[in-house]
């Protein structure tokens, strides 16, 4: 059996979660499907969520089982600013999806 290391991404701004002022989907003209490699724990989804949720425009849900995301923005945004983001964190966007 091969041993899988995982690396522990904690951090201070991940110790209480943020939530997103603005919750109203409808709001959010955007929205990026993100398939995201390294998540192992509900820790890992809190991360997430709180390193895009603090951004004023974006609004992202983790779903832990399908090991993805979904972004709502107000405007569009650069992949490859979602991809440095989600780098800052410890974790790697394999597949990006734009949803109509």
């Amino acid at each position: 059996m091969k041993k899988i290391s995982q690396k522990n991404y904690s951090c201070e701004k991940c110790s209480v979660t943020l939530q997103s002022k603005d919750k109203n989907k409808k709001h959010y003209p955007f929205c990026i499907k993100l398939k995201i490699e390294g998540m192992t724990s509900p820790k890992c989804k809190e991360c997430i969520e709180n390193t895009f949720n603090q951004i004023e425009g974006y609004f992202l849900i983790v779903d832990m089982d399908t090991e993805s995301a979904l972004l709502f923005t107000k405007q569009q945004v650069p992949q490859e600013s979602i991809i440095q983001q989600m780098k800052s964190v410890g974790y790697r966007i394999l597949e990006m999806q734009i949803m109509v």
